[in-house]
């Protein structure tokens, strides 16, 4: 049985999920002499989570760590030209939807930079992140400079999937709309779909876009749709490597982004930027990750809690301007919470009790 792990929970769209999946399948290996045969993406009906093969996973950071420090990936030119594509990504989905001549063309173009920039970002992402420590044991003093430019990298590229994400659904959510769609059902549309419907404004049938909505998992480059992800699971002879640790915890830790005095409230769990509404003063917000759309309700919350991030992510850094308690890192908050309930955050010891009333 293949055993897969939870990278993370994404308010992203379909269309994002499909390139990042085309680039570790394809673009990888002739980068890093090793990718994956897939990225498994989940929806849950109100968001996005992705998983990947344990063993995979870790034949990709084998091969990648154990590169010389003098390999192209890690020199500086390379990561110039990164942040260089970066720019130029984002001065493409930064314009105004209404002034945008040709569909067609601004979508090939989005798609050619994103195959250019996301290679380069996986290193980015991963070096300065769960790779770190081993790569250090690796290549020792050599490590300071490569980690330093790749965390720059890092810093400079943060939230591009999602600026991508509200772009697109800025762009084309409208024109979905005017042939009878709601903006909504962008999220659910293959790279093919989303070109189709630019081309010709052709969309699947409303039955089976409704059906997505209910749940799918898009594997090895086919959607299935399923409400039950434990029993497709059990049909591909999967297992999830840390399924048992997100039940029944009435109390669990997290990394301390700021320590503020211990609080008390009602959980709110934000999964994407449309479950916002309705956030009220004083709630806890609990959410996998914070991004900039999530910062009125941040000023709202009592405290904040992810599942994910480090002291440099947008949660950690909004919460110390703010001076919010703020517990990051968790990996089951989300899992283990649920709205209404009350709970006690202490932030001094990164602590999280539910409390039983």
């Amino acid at each position: 049985m293949k055993k897969i792990y939870l990278v993370f929970t994404r308010d992203n769209n379909q269309w994002v999920n499909e390139m990042v999946d085309f680039v570790f399948v394809n673009e990888l290996p002739k980068i890093f002499g090793a990718g994956l045969t897939t990225q498994i993406t989940r929806f849950t009906g109100r968001t996005f989570e992705w998983y990947r093969f344990v063993e995979e996973m870790n034949k990709l950071k084998t091969t990648v760590i154990s590169k010389k420090s003098v390999d192209p990936i890690f020199q500086k030119k390379n990561q110039v030209k990164f942040l260089k594509e970066v720019v130029e990504l984002r001065k493409l989905i930064s314009i105004n939807p209404k002034r945008v001549k040709n569909d067609l063309d601004l979508l090939q173009e989005i798609k050619t930079r994103f195959l250019d920039v996301y290679p380069l970002y996986v290193l980015a992402v991963f070096l300065p992140g769960p790779w770190r420590d081993d790569f250090i044991a690796v290549h020792g003093g050599g490590s300071k400079q490569i980690l330093n430019l790749l965390f720059k990298s890092r810093e400079d590229s943060e939230g591009l999937l999602k600026e991508i994400t509200n772009f697109m659904r800025s762009w084309l959510g409208p024109q979905l709309q005017k042939v009878g769609y709601q903006a909504d059902y962008l999220k659910l549309l293959s790279v093919s779909e989303v070109e189709e419907f630019v081309r010709l404004k052709k969309m699947p049938p409303h039955k089976e876009l409704d059906q997505r909505f209910k749940g799918f998992v898009y594997m090895y480059s086919r959607l299935v749709k399923t409400k039950d992800f434990k029993v497709f699971l059990k049909d591909e002879n999967i297992s999830i490597e840390t399924e048992n640790i997100v039940l029944n915890k009435n109390s669990f830790t997290g990394s301390i982004a700021y320590a503020s005095k211990i609080v008390r409230g009602k959980v709110k769990v934000v999964l994407n930027s449309t479950e916002m509404f309705g956030f009220k003063e004083d709630m806890i917000l609990v959410t996998p990750m914070t991004a900039p759309e999530y910062l009125a309700i941040m000023k709202k919350a009592k405290a904040i809690i992810t599942n994910e991030g480090g002291i440099t992510c947008h949660a950690a850094i909004v919460a110390r301007e703010l001076k919010k308690a703020c517990i990051i890192g968790t990996k089951i908050a989300t899992f283990v919470l649920k709205d209404g309930d009350l709970v006690e955050v202490d932030s001094h010891k990164g602590i999280i009790r539910k409390i039983n009333i």
